[in-house]
């Protein structure tokens, strides 16, 4: 008789670029993927970005209109802060907002906020450090009302960051290391560090060069998503060669990215030097590369050989992308955001509570 497990909303990644929905079930105290679907999203109006989820979700037969949502990156405001304790019982939340909206020069009850302290060893008489992510409520309110008018029920927004090291949980086997975690994107890089099973550490990388990289192909007229990723990745999905008509496009590319690689690395250990002295007391551990351009050579290639650590391509196992994953199969880094996002129901900070 099979064991029923409890499956997870469906975990909804939103970039500028593309949408990647996954559904999960509990195993083993860490998630199994059962569902995913991933498509070009053509369109930055949210009535519409709501409608090709709910047919994706439809067309794939995920089994709950349920939903979480990844906040907007872009729209979300940042800072690192010092204030009391949580066990001090201070209002920590309306402390942060406040602290928050005088730096950006906004309505702190204009905010949903997020705040996790960090940590961190203190001082006698410093206050502890705090992690504080805020999305504008109405940024949050109109996702919210799209998905809605589509059909979906959404259980709550959650940030990227948070999600992206909840999936790459089970690749951090020393927790009280500090644990680099690189998410190349097209739409753009970020770098996040966890360390005692916490997110101490996350920004966004400049990508100037990439976004170069990405109008060259556009430029050179192609428009399928998944012949633009074969070309940033230097090969198709299954490893293959490049048809010959593109391989002179694939040098130019392959040439740039190498350029934007020396950008990237550059501000990778200006962020993992900051970080480790901020935490002296911990070790570096191996550094976790993942989303859809984790196996791009030139890009991933280049921080493993930067880098004097080890570097490991993290995601989701499953047996096949758009099919019902197995206990084994291929790693999709593709896939790793929105597989934190499914498991993020009651899993800690998120910038919209529960429905």
């Amino acid at each position: 008789m099979r064991i029923a497990r409890p499956r997870t909303p469906i975990g909804v990644d939103l970039t500028p670029s593309s949408v990647t929905c996954v559904r999960a079930e509990w195993a083993g105290g860490t998630g199994r993927v059962i569902a995913s679907a991933i498509a070009p999203r053509t369109s930055q109006d949210l009535d519409e970005t709501a409608l090709l989820v709910a047919g994706l979700i439809r067309r794939h037969d995920m089994g709950t209109r349920r939903v979480i949502l990844n906040a907007p990156e872009e729209r979300l405001l940042t800072g690192v802060m010092e204030l009391p304790a949580r066990s001090s019982g201070a209002p920590i939340e309306l402390l942060a907002a406040g602290e928050l909206a005088r730096t950006h020069k906004v309505d702190p009850a204009s905010l949903q906020l997020a705040a996790w302290e960090l940590p961190l060893q203190q001082r006698a008489g410093e206050g502890a450090r705090w992690l504080v992510t805020a999305l504008p409520k109405d940024e949050g309110a109109a996702l919210t009302r799209a998905m809605e008018a589509a059909g979906l029920i959404v259980e709550a927004i959650d940030l990227r960051s948070l999600s992206v090291a909840r999936a790459c949980n089970a690749d951090i086997d020393v927790p009280d290391a500090l644990t680099p975690i690189l998410q190349l994107e097209r739409a753009g890089h970020s770098v996040g560090v966890v360390f005692g099973g916490e997110l101490v550490y996350e920004r966004r990388l400049e990508d100037v060069q990439l976004r170069g990289v990405v109008s060259m192909i556009e430029k050179a007229g192609i428009t399928d998503r998944q012949l633009s990723l074969d070309l940033l990745r230097g090969s198709t999905a299954s490893g293959g060669s490049l048809e010959d008509g593109l391989l002179d496009l694939l040098s130019q590319v392959q040439l740039a990215l190498s350029r934007h690689a020396v950008e990237l690395l550059q501000q990778l250990r200006l962020s993992i030097a900051y970080v480790a002295q901020m935490i002296p007391q911990a070790a570096l551990n191996r550094v976790l590369i993942t989303g859809e351009l984790a196996r791009c050579a030139p890009v991933a290639g280049a921080v493993s050989e930067g880098l004097t650590l080890e570097c490991r391509v993290a995601g989701p196992l499953v047996a096949d992308v758009g099919s019902a994953g197995g206990a084994g199969g291929v790693v999709c880094p593709e896939l790793t955001c929105a597989l934190g996002l499914a498991l993020s129901a009651g899993a800690g900070a998120s910038v919209k509570e529960a429905a």
